[in-house]
């Protein structure tokens, strides 16, 4: 939720839980949190409402150009503008499927806030600013607790992305791009490349109480082959970031067939 900024990591009290800590850290008024992320903007930017607006589209799902513009109002040229110096001040990241050959022309853009605590308050404060104001502050927690969940499992994304880049510096994979992959309805989470040796990496992570089984495997391999990048001359390997461990038929198939399992931050031997 704080990000990697040490000045936030040493306010958090590890002897309360992450909700006390969110209470008494940022709903508070008078916290430090509260009024960071506006200080540091307003510092920053001209016209600030306007680009809150936009940051709470993206922190809420709305990552599509278009639909950044339906839940602000704003014109498309105008949302434009604003992103490009979003990203050109490093709040935003316009993120392109790992495979497209131009990225730079892509059309798939989507728009992510690159800070955690950033996007935690755009998500969940600054929406609901009069209601803390007039201290209704169990209405927020709740709608945090309810969210919660679904809130780490996008987060857990950037883990393993991070994880990844881990198993490459221990010689466990090698690539030479790394990312996402989307077109239209679909989307496989983690997506590697190695030009090298013509090696396509395909991921997926479940931040889920279950423990995952041989249909996510199967999905995945379904979803690779929708997958353009050196069709039918490379080879592909699969990986399964798992929050909660595997199920002993995919773990059996794991012994026959070249996959990789990944239980939180632990390569499964």
């Amino acid at each position: 939720m704080f990000g990697a900024v040490p000045a936030y990591l040493e306010k958090v009290n590890p002897a309360h839980t992450i909700f006390q800590n969110i209470e008494h850290l940022i709903i508070d008024k008078g916290s430090f949190f509260y009024n960071e992320v506006e200080y540091i903007l307003r510092e920053e930017l001209r016209e600030p409402q306007n680009y809150f607006v936009i940051l709470r589209a993206i922190a809420q799902g709305k990552r599509k150009l278009s639909a950044i513009v339906n839940d602000t109002g704003f014109e498309k040229s105008k949302v434009s503008r604003y992103l490009d110096i979003l990203i050109n001040l490093g709040y935003v990241q316009k993120e392109i499927p790992v495979t497209e050959k131009y990225p730079e022309k892509s059309k798939l853009g989507l728009y992510k806030i690159h800070d955690k605590y950033f996007t935690f308050w755009f998500k969940y404060i600054f929406p609901n600013r009069n209601r803390i104001e007039i201290g209704s502050t169990d209405y927020v927690i709740q709608s945090i607790k309810n969210t919660y969940e679904h809130h780490l499992s996008v987060l857990y994304e950037d883990a393993c992305l991070q994880l990844m880049r881990d198993l490459m510096m221990k010689g466990i994979i090698r690539f030479t791009s790394l990312g996402k992959w989307w077109l239209r309805n679909e989307e496989i989470n983690i997506v590697a490349l190695d030009e090298e040796s013509n090696t396509t990496y395909f991921a997926e992570c479940k931040w889920s109480n279950k423990k995952v089984g041989t249909d996510i495997y199967e999905n995945l391999v379904r979803k690779s082959s929708l997958v353009d990048w050196h069709k039918g001359k490379r080879n592909n390997k699969f990986l399964l970031f798992s929050k909660s461990g595997f199920t002993p038929a995919l773990l059996d198939r794991k012994s026959k067939e070249d996959i990789l399992l990944i239980h939180k931050d632990r390569l499964c031997e």
